[in-house]
């Protein structure tokens, strides 16, 4: 069976009004990832904002994805980091934020040592989404691998305004770390073409 009969045959991806077509690779494959994830929970927050509603079952996907976007973030940073210095990278399928920021916290200070204030900022927020959901799995199931309740007992209230407030510092802030490297990769880059020329 060719591709356009596969679509023929799935309800799930079959077209329709084209305003609701979403394109697949139409933008950087990563920038899809990442961004998607993130925007995705700012709406969920603005929809609880707007209507003061559902609070109590919006959470779950809501911190899930802000930790999500948060590791997807650290693993191309890890890439473009080491991508610039000039190091190998291998995928990294890890899903432990703070191992990952750890590592990418060397790489940052690397490439700009007057960074510090700023990753002590996203350490501290960090360590906090590590400790509610160390595995990227405590908000998608409500039960771990053993059958016991996969959130903490002990944490009982999530502020919904104030989390997403403080990651989305942390967000900015990594972002700016992402465009940082991306251009310096690019001096770099026009630097080693101007060698050749």
């Amino acid at each position: 069976m060719n591709q356009s009969q596969n679509k023929k045959n799935n309800e799930l991806i079959k077209s329709g009004f084209w305003e609701y077509n979403a394109w697949l690779d139409h933008v950087n494959r990563d920038y899809g990832y990442i961004e998607g994830y993130r925007r995705s929970a700012d709406i969920l927050v603005n929809y609880i904002q707007d209507k003061m509603v559902d609070q109590d079952i919006l959470i779950y996907p809501i911190v899930f994805l802000y930790r999500h976007h948060i590791e997807l973030r650290l693993k191309e940073l890890l890439k473009k980091g080491r991508s610039l210095l000039g190091e190998d990278y291998k995928k990294d399928t890890r899903h432990d934020i703070d191992s990952l920021w750890r590592e990418c916290e060397k790489i940052l200070k690397r490439i700009e040592p007057k960074s510090k204030k700023d990753l002590q900022n996203i350490w501290k927020i960090i360590k906090d989404l590590h400790k509610i959901d160390k595995g990227s799995t405590n908000f998608r199931y409500s039960t771990d691998k053993e059958g016991d309740r996969s959130i903490d007992s002990k944490l009982k209230i999530i502020n919904i305004k104030e989390f997403s407030n403080s990651i989305n510092e942390v967000i900015c802030l990594l972002e700016g770390a992402s465009c940082q490297i991306s251009y310096l990769q690019d001096c770099k880059s026009e630097i080693n073409e101007s060698k050749i020329l």
